[in-house]
């Protein structure tokens, strides 16, 4: 049972440095998610946030996410879930330990290009999870296998747009459409978390590889993200005996079957994959 959640859905943007076009499947994935767990758990916590739209601003993801880590104990588990356009802005550090051309990012409400929500800032709060604790996050948005890095071990599952499909991508920002003072200002914002990075006791469920975008479609007369969506499906019927490979490998067998280029990842400590999620 987890001592602590944190559901994020987005589909209305309202950003002053790049025009992101809106999402319809986001915040119903949030609510399906939600619901999809408190049958499986029999309940969420009562310290259960839900950020959506508007209120699901950088600050306060930042703030909901210190809040999910703070005074976390050994034997405890928090878990964050996310819905919402991904993308990738330059990685201006470049140096041998950080040597991707791109970083990814999540992409809250109010998306500041020079203040993105990075991987990195992810990987801080994972940091921070102590011997003993858990910290889970599903992430269904694109290039979402890209959001925890380095010394951490990934699996990866083997493996033209078509109407009512939308992908979950603010797409590549080039350092073309940056000024210098804009790069700089991303530089020495991504420097305020370049801290070492360890392993850590963390899964990580991710939509898509770094590289692959992330898709929503109808189900009936409802929009999802395809990921979000068979996740639900086993969940629903298998309970929360399932370990983190056997949700992976379900949700592929799925998606492969009408969007070979969507394989999900999953992230985090290798002891962790096989034993069940939410126990």
């Amino acid at each position: 049972m987890f001592s602590k959640a944190l559901f994020i859905g987005i589909d209305k943007y309202n950003s002053k440095s790049k025009k992101i076009k809106n999402l319809e499947g986001c915040v119903s994935d949030m609510y399906l998610m939600k619901e999809t767990l408190t049958d499986v758990l029999g309940s969420l916590p009562k310290d259960t946030l839900a950020l959506t739209n508007h209120r699901a601003t950088t600050q306060n993801i930042l703030d909901s996410l210190e809040h999910l880590v703070e005074e976390l104990k050994p034997g405890e588990q928090v878990f964050m879930y996310y819905a919402g356009h991904g993308g990738q802005v330059p990685n201006v550090s470049r140096n041998e330990e950080d040597a991707e051309a791109y970083d990814q990012i999540l992409v809250p409400h109010d998306f500041s290009k020079t203040e993105p929500l990075l991987d990195d800032i992810l990987q801080t709060y994972f940091n921070r999870v102590p011997e003993g604790a858990k910290f889970i996050m599903i992430l269904d948005s694109c290039h979402a296998g890209g959001m925890a890095r380095a010394l951490m071990f990934s699996m990866l599952i083997d493996g033209i747009q078509r109407k009512g499909w939308t992908s979950r991508s603010i797409g590549r920002i080039s350092r073309t459409e940056y000024s210098p003072i804009e790069l700089q200002k991303l530089g020495e914002y991504k420097q305020r978390y370049m801290i070492e990075k360890s392993k850590s006791h963390f899964i990580l469920l991710a939509a898509a590889q770094p590289h692959e975008l992330a898709w929503e479609r109808f189900f009936g007369e409802e929009k999802h993200g395809i990921f979000t969506y068979h996740l639900h499906e086993i969940l629903k019927e298998k309970k929360a005996s399932l370990t983190p490979v056997n949700l992976i490998n379900y949700a592929y067998s799925k998606i492969k079957t009408y969007r070979k280029n969507q394989m999900p990842r999953l992230i985090g400590n290798e002891a962790l994959f096989n034993k069940p999620l939410f126990k």
